[in-house]
């Protein structure tokens, strides 16, 4: 017995030795050398094997080194990969260094996930806040135009603070909106013109675009589905900047400038306008011009002798333009903050227009110990813009300065306002700007409370809580001493909007790598969000003086209202992401979501997506080709869905209807249970590749996107008692390419030159719509392009008798074409879109040149309308067009003669003639455009001198915005969104000169 047991310790002991001599256990610590805090997650192989664990949360490691092995690997993300070489030290500490180019290429995603961009088989569009930053724009989603494929920005408006349009690959939906999901640090947040009488507010407008870090915009369904039932128009992620522990560092910028709008309009003279009115009555009647007319003419003076009053001088101005902000940011191991503040002001170009805002961001991070940590991010925000838009139709001083007749003068001898007028524009603009108010106020909180612990080293649960409040009062004050206000002796007007958005985030997240080939992240959630708006407004008539604006100084009451709306959404998902030996990645994503919106039969939805990606250059046939640094097939499939209705659009219901019969009243409204999402179901295919060094890198991408069950409504006969119910009917598609490229196309010393641009080629179509109709709203269109034009035919101008000809229907030549003359002039989408910078740096001096671009549109250009009558009317100046209109007999020109009608067609001979401002494709224009965005030149001190006098950096620069514009559209600006320009106030240029200083 004894001696078995003997023999057994002795095989046991020979065991362990021989054990002890096949592997050693070697430990120690990782640790981030800009700030010595440990890193947690790190990954640490043994070279040559399959062996690898991960860093603890404290940065801490333990592997058994297998025989004969001679090298540890370490490598995490955002760091450059270090090999340690095994000398017999059973104790290695490593620092890793940070690796600003995988810093850059990691993509915050839904819910605070991270990726490496090489590991993303969706299609993203990443935009670095240094891009966007300093920019005289009021928003960062201004700012972000032409700067992304795929990714379409149209500014609604030059006034300061106006809302802009997104469109992510084109429009998506007929009824159910197009705006994309915005979500910023974790929060949705709302978009969009939010007010109800000021002419354009933007909510984004409370975000300081210097405060982001990063804007990864989600464009296909593999990217976004993880927000299922609200991303079919696409999903917008800003993610605000954060501290790092170390030394607190300061940063202040600041920059000064001059705005001015891109173009005036070019109207007639004096003179021309006597002279153009003179022969439009001479055209007409002859020698038998009837006396109420002679007196009108007669009011004009002589040609020779008449004036000029430039209104469009008088209306449009330098605007001034300021910006300040200051920011904090530091911390230690335990907890870090970022913390900022700016104010903002631009002087509108036109007078009575401007934008003031004052931001205030908190960003706060704290490991409470190594499982429990929270964060906090709050954006406070407050921001005035005042406005212009009067009472009446034609009040807005940017059109109606190119149309008050020009012999009338601005001020009386006497320095007083003018308003006494000839013509039917006869409101002094600059008076109205001075005397009226017209003025919005926003206040908005963004607030984000998360909390965080690691249930295991790998599993981290997450509880998130947010609130988008936004608040904005409205005021407009119409004064008894204008034409708006003399009628009811002053008009005061006041609404008040408040917006509440609730959002509750519980996920849990897994990530693990199992060896060097096998990582898998797994993120499982529950979302509930609820939105609630509310609002009232008041309107009173009759002050004694115009000194007291306010409602309490009405004498009587004109109006009151009041209203209330909410909806409420819930929803669960998950998703896998997995890579196999860093070649072979899939991630996959289902979400079912709940909304309030929809019918009681279709409550829920299910939007599931999938993606691939073969990161070719990682393949062994591959492996000897040096200069392919990176080579990603990826692809991807999946459903989305659309919300962007009305609350109770699938509801029966009573709403109030005030007074009927002198009795209150109810109406009844028509829901439909069986009302659910739009379908948006996206294929997307691309390669992304990196050669040389990444000195050649991009991407070329393709999608087609199907949006069925679009939400339509469907006529009802007359007998039922309502006109239509809301339905889901109809499909439509859009498809296209992306295409996007940066190079460095040379380094000489210390020069540099690099290039990057992008470019949308889009196409959209119109598949079905109910019932069989083949249009709908005179716009779409079965089988043709979306937002089609649908007009008659301009001919041009008759050589023999100097009047306008048109098409009809069979391509021959008529003087009054009628409805069935019409045909499809063109769609108000772009066909193709993008953006091209070039960056020239030379010790410390950096030039850059950023060129806009889109073609393809065509815009209605209904100010033409009123400003290419051919003197039709004596009661409005005209376009300086008109000058090349036809006068005799030979005459070959595209403006018909002068011929004064009073606005009805005239008939001669017999023949009766349509008016040449009738709205045809004359005044459908092409909308095609080159616009040099930016031009910046910046110096960077060199940080030797700086450190002298304890400066951290200190940059210098010159900005030109908006600098000039190529197009062959004859309005003011061809940038405008809903394809029509009328009344609207042109883009800005504007040059600034900043400095931004570092401490």
């Amino acid at each position: 017995m004894k001696q078995s047991l003997l023999i057994i310790l002795l095989l046991f002991a020979f065991g362990a030795t021989n054990a002890s001599a096949q592997s050693k256990t070697i430990t120690g610590k990782v640790v981030s050398s800009d700030d010595g805090l440990s890193l947690p997650g790190v990954s640490v192989h043994v070279k040559g094997t399959a062996v690898g664990v991960q860093t603890s949360p404290d940065g801490n490691y333990s592997i058994a080194v297998p025989s004969g092995s001679k090298t540890l690997e370490f490598s995490y993300i955002g760091y450059t990969t270090q090999s340690v070489t095994l000398t017999g030290k059973a104790i290695i500490d490593v620092k890793l260094v940070p690796d600003s180019k995988q810093l850059s290429e990691v993509v915050v995603s839904g819910y605070g996930l991270t990726q490496r961009k090489k590991d993303i088989t969706g299609a993203n569009a990443v935009i670095d806040g240094k891009d966007i930053a300093n920019l005289p724009t009021q928003s960062f989603d201004r700012a972000i135009q032409g700067k992304a494929a795929g990714v379409q920005v149209t500014s609604s408006s030059g006034i300061p603070g106006a809302n802009v349009q997104i469109r992510i690959r084109g429009v998506g939906s007929i009824n159910a909106g197009n705006d994309p999901l915005y979500i910023v640090d974790g929060v949705e947040v709302s978009s969009g013109d939010k007010s109800r009488l000021f002419p354009t507010t933007n909510a984004l407008a409370g975000i300081n675009p210097n405060d982001i870090e990063s804007i990864n915009i989600m464009k296909d369904a593999a990217s976004a589905s993880i927000y299922g039932a609200q991303a079919a128009n696409g999903v917008v992620v800003i993610t605000t900047k954060k501290g790092k522990s170390g030394q607190t560092l300061l940063t202040f910028s600041s920059y000064l400038g001059s705005s001015q709008i891109i173009k005036k309009q070019a109207v007639l003279s004096g003179p021309e306008f006597v002279t153009l009115s003179r022969e439009a009555v001479k055209n007409r009647y002859g020698t038998a011009i009837p006396a109420s007319v002679q007196t009108l003419l007669n009011s004009f003076g002589d040609p020779s002798t008449a004036p000029t009053y430039d209104w469009q001088d008088a209306v449009y101005r330098k605007g001034i333009t300021q910006n300040y902000s200051l920011n904090a940011s530091g911390g230690d191991e335990k907890t870090k903050f970022f913390v900022s503040a700016a104010y903002d002001k631009q002087q509108g170009q036109e007078i009575g227009q401007d934008f003031t805002r004052g931001v205030l961001r908190v960003n706060l991070d704290h490991q409470m110990s190594k499982k429990f940590s929270f964060e906090t991010k709050l954006n406070l925000s407050g921001y005035n813009q005042n406005g212009t838009t009067g009472g009446t139709a034609f009040a807005s001083p940017n059109r109606s300065s190119t149309l008050i007749v020009p012999i009338n003068p601005i001020y009386n001898a006497d320095g007083t306002y003018n308003t006494s007028f000839i013509g039917s524009y006869n409101i002094n603009l600059v008076q109205n700007t001075s005397y009226n108010d017209y003025s919005a106020f926003s206040k908005r909180g963004i607030g984000n409370f998360a909390f965080n612990y690691k249930i295991l080293p790998d599993l981290k649960f997450r509880s998130s809580y947010s609130l988008d409040y936004t608040d904005i009062v409205e005021n407009q004050y119409q004064d008894p001493r204008t034409v708006d206000g003399s009628a009811v002796n002053g008009r005061a007007q006041v609404v008040n909007t408040t917006f509440k958005d609730y959002n509750i985030d519980q996920t849990l997240n897994y990530t693990h790598v199992f060896s060097k080939k096998h990582s898998l992240g797994v993120i499982a959630g529950f979302t509930f969000k609820q939105e609630i708006n509310d609002g009232n407004n008041a309107s009173g008539i009759g002050f004694v003086n115009y000194q007291l604006r306010t409602l309490q100084s009405a004498a009587t009451p004109e109006s009151v209202g009041s209203f209330y709306t909410t909806y409420k959404q819930l929803g669960v998902f998950g998703r896998v992401d997995y890579t196999y030996d860093d070649k072979y990645i899939f991630s996959g994503t289902v979400r079912h979501d709940g909304s309030s919106r929809f019918g009681i039969n279709n409550l829920y939805g299910t939007f599931p997506a999938a993606s691939v990606g073969w990161r070719i250059s990682k393949e062994d046939f591959l492996s000897n080709i040096q200069w392919i640094e990176d080579l990603k097939l990826r692809g991807s499939y999946g459903i989305l869905g659309n919300s962007q209705i009305g609350n109770f659009d699938s509801r029966s219901l009573y709403t109030g209807s005030g007074e009927y019969n002198t009795q209150p009243g109810l109406a009844p409204t028509l829901g439909n249970d069986n009302l659910t999402w739009e379908q948006a179901t996206t294929a997307d295919l691309g390669i992304d590749f990196s050669f040389f060094k990444g000195r050649l890198a991009g991407g070329i991408g393709a999608f087609r996107k199907t949006t069925s069950r679009l939400l339509l409504d469907r006529n009802l006969p007359v007998t039922n008692g309502f006109a239509s119910i809301r339905s889901n009917l109809g499909r439509l598609q859009n498809e296209g390419l992306e295409f996007e490229l940066n190079t460095t196309n040379l380094v000489v010393g210390g020069f540099k030159w690099t290039t990057n641009g992008n470019l949308t080629v889009l196409r959209s179509k119109l598949l079905e719509l109910n019932d069989g109709l083949q249009s709908l709203a005179s716009t779409y269109f079965v089988g043709q392009p979306l937002l089609e034009f649908f007009v008659s035919r301009y001919a041009g101008v008759n050589a023999a008798d100097g009047n306008a000809m048109f098409y009809d229907i069979n391509n021959n030549i008529t003087y009054s074409p009628t409805a069935a003359d019409r045909v499809l002039a063109g769609s108000q989408l772009p066909t193709g879109y993008g953006g091209i910078n070039n960056n020239f740096t030379y010790k410390g001096v950096t030039l850059s040149a950023f060129v806009q671009f889109q073609y393809g549109n065509k815009i209605q250009n209904t100010d033409g309308t009123f400003l290419l009558r051919s003197g039709s009317g004596l009661d409005r100046n005209q376009d300086a067009a008109v000058l090349r209109r036809w006068q005799k007999p030979g005459d070959v020109t595209d403006q018909p003669r002068a011929y004064y009608n009073t606005g009805t067609p005239g008939t001669v001979g017999g023949i009766t003639y349509l008016t040449p401002y009738t709205l045809t494709d004359r005044f459908i224009e092409d909308g095609s455009y080159i616009r040099l965005k930016t031009v910046t030149l910046s110096y960077d001190f060199p940080s030797k001198l700086l450190k002298r006098v304890n400066i951290r950096s200190l940059q210098v620069y010159a900005q030109a915005y908006n600098v000039v514009t190529w197009t062959k559209f004859t309005g003011a600006d061809p940038e405008v969104s809903g394809g029509t320009f009328s009344g609207v106030t042109p883009q800005y240029k504007n040059i600034i000169f900043g400095v931004q200083l570092g401490f």
